[in-house]
């Protein structure tokens, strides 16, 4: 496993659905105050980043199980034995503790931006949950008072640990006498030494989920890799060839709807996160070789939805739902397109390339299907379709669909 292979659309996905689990804490219903828009962008990158080197050490542990001890390649059931214990470590274990944290951080972050707005009546009070389960090295700093400018909150802002129940709440300055800011300090430090210090910090000052420290990262953490000058005065580093994979990959991240951006050739399409992974290819390449006969196209690749036993069309072109046919044969195209209309679409894709590349079509026999669906075309059924082979296309609407028309346009186009 290199950083390199991040970019690779497998891990992509990977990547993609473990954010999209950490993701939703960011929405949990305990979250009374709402997140702010420009700290939100700030905690959805961290998580991106944070799932991206989450699934790399994963694949990373996963791909030096291949061989024993000896260097020779494992059988197929001892290496799944393996992995799966990883899988469990990482996607049970440690999921379920990483999402509670990520809920526990994104709570305490939306609070620091509520309390801002109370600054000049209010300081702030370390609270605990006030039963037995706290730890002791965290009842230490129950009821430290301190104003929301000090120090101490710049480190010790909760989750201050797994499973940290701790929290903070404003409280009138005339209240509560400030306590002593250095002996909190030292309770702190005492309370994170060794492994405990990746928590050292405020997720909401810092827009962050996760610890800029966590072990994911390195010793290192990763922050020294988005300064240019630094992260090559220190070399050659693993963390910083994951960000900058992650960066490439980052600008694929699906938008607010699910889709990612495809863009090749000059020719750019939007294929949605949860798009047939069996097809997803195909459809990728009918996709661009539509936009590069029309670069007015606005074309996406759906998301893939089976209702009672229906799969449903795979592209939207130009805001109209759209399915492709990658036929056998000319004796295809009429199954074609009673299936694509028997799904609701209004364009169909006749694509010859996956099964048909290295022979050639007849024109004859492909006119002649189309001009047999002419019907379709007078009532409105059907809008369009379209026919591609070795990559060349052709558009046929209801003034083109007769026999005649038909063959001239596939022969000027040299399909």
């Amino acid at each position: 496993m290199t950083p390199e292979m991040l970019r690779e659309r497998p891990i992509r996905r990977l990547i993609s659905e473990t954010a999209g689990v950490y993701l939703q804490a960011l929405d949990d219903s305990s979250i009374q105050y709402e997140i702010p828009a420009e700290m939100r962008q700030s905690l959805e990158q961290d998580i991106f980043v944070f799932s991206g080197f989450k699934t790399y050490h994963q694949l990373k542990e996963a791909s030096e199980l291949l061989r024993d001890n000896q260097g020779r390649v494992k059988s197929f059931n001892q290496f799944y034995q393996d992995v799966s214990v990883i899988r469990d470590k990482y996607n049970r274990n440690w999921l379920h503790a990483e999402y509670n944290f990520a809920v526990s951080s994104a709570q305490m972050a939306s609070h620091w931006a509520e309390y801002q707005q109370d600054e000049e009546m209010a300081n702030l009070q370390y609270r605990t949950a006030l039963d037995d389960k706290v730890r002791p090295e965290h009842a230490a700093l129950e009821g430290v008072t301190l104003p929301m400018s000090d120090p101490f909150w710049d480190t010790a802002f909760p989750p201050n640990g797994w499973h940290c129940r701790c929290h903070v709440i404003p409280v009138l300055k005339e209240d509560f006498p400030l306590s002593n800011s250095q002996r909190a300090q030292d309770a702190f430090d005492d309370m994170t030494q060794g492994k405990a210090s990746i928590f050292r910090y405020n997720p909401g000052k810092e827009g962050v989920i996760f610890p800029p420290h966590h072990p994911y990262y390195g010793k290192r953490g990763y922050k020294h890799c988005l300064n240019p000058h630094l992260a090559t005065s220190l070399g050659d580093n693993e963390e910083c060839d994951v960000v900058r994979e992650l960066d490439g990959v980052d600008k694929d991240k699906p938008d607010k709807e699910g889709y990612t951006t495809i863009e090749q050739g000059g020719a750019t399409i939007k294929v949605h996160k949860d798009a047939d992974p069996i097809e997803v290819d195909d459809n990728i390449r009918t996709g661009l070789d539509l936009v590069r006969f029309d670069p007015t196209l606005n074309v996406r690749v759906r998301e893939h939805i089976r209702e009672k036993g229906v799969k449903n069309p795979e592209f939207e072109i130009n805001e109209v739902i759209a399915d492709a046919k990658r036929v056998l044969s000319e004796e295809g195209i009429t199954s074609g397109f009673k299936t694509a209309i028997k799904q609701e679409a209004k364009i169909v894709i006749i694509d010859f390339d996956k099964n048909c590349a290295d022979r050639a079509i007849s024109y004859r026999k492909v006119a002649q299907k189309i001009d047999w669906r002419s019907k379709d075309f007078d009532d409105g059924t059907i809008e369009r379709a379209y026919v591609i082979h070795r990559k060349q296309v052709i558009e046929i609407r209801k003034e083109d669909c007769n026999k005649e028309t038909i063959m001239s346009m596939l022969k000027e186009k040299g399909l």
